[in-house]
């Protein structure tokens, strides 16, 4: 292990309190820094501001929500099979007909996978709130159950999407 003797001179001495003293903020300016506020009152009013803008925000998204569907389509590998308008009108495709039963008593349209009926997804329909979700499925992960609206079943190659109000959808 090496020391080092370092001697320290007058002059030495004298540099460091020279280029201490020449520091770029003045000790004044460091001194009003220390005993300044935290906040001004001009910060304090932006930030209040801040804050309520981003609330309106999100109570906007949760006054006005952003369901302005008419109904849903149903799609089965990738092919229409279904096509429903809040209130109650249904058009099952022709090719998926035996496939496919809405009840209109329950509000519910049950879709079969397979010629025994014992693959299927029963989808509840709410037309006054106009949502539509899974209710019961035989698939394993059962993950469709947890969307609402636009909902994917992996297994069963079903997919829900809503109709849009800008689809121009005529009724009748």
């Amino acid at each position: 292990m090496k020391l080092y003797n370092i001697k320290l001179t007058k002059h030495t001495l004298d540099s460091t309190i020279y280029a201490m003293s020449e520091s770029p903020f003045p000790r004044d300016l460091a001194e009003k820094i220390k005993n300044s506020k935290p906040f001004k009152p001009k910060d304090v009013i932006v930030y209040v501001l801040v804050a309520v803008l981003v609330a309106l925000t999100f109570l906007t998204l949760l006054i006005f929500p952003k369901n302005d569907g008419a109904g849903f389509y149903a799609f089965i590998r990738g092919e229409k099979a279904l096509t429903f308008y809040y209130g109650g009108e249904c058009t099952i495709e022709e090719k998926f007909k035996s496939q496919i039963v809405f009840d209109s008593d329950k509000n519910t349209v049950t879709v079969y996978f397979n010629e025994s009926k014992t693959d299927y997804n029963v989808i509840s329909v709410d037309n006054e709130n106009k949502k539509v979700r899974v209710i019961k499925s035989t698939c394993e992960s059962h993950d469709c159950e947890l969307m609402e609206n636009d909902i994917y079943c992996a297994p069963h190659y079903l997919k829900v999407t809503q109709i849009k109000s800008t689809d121009e959808v005529t009724v009748g």
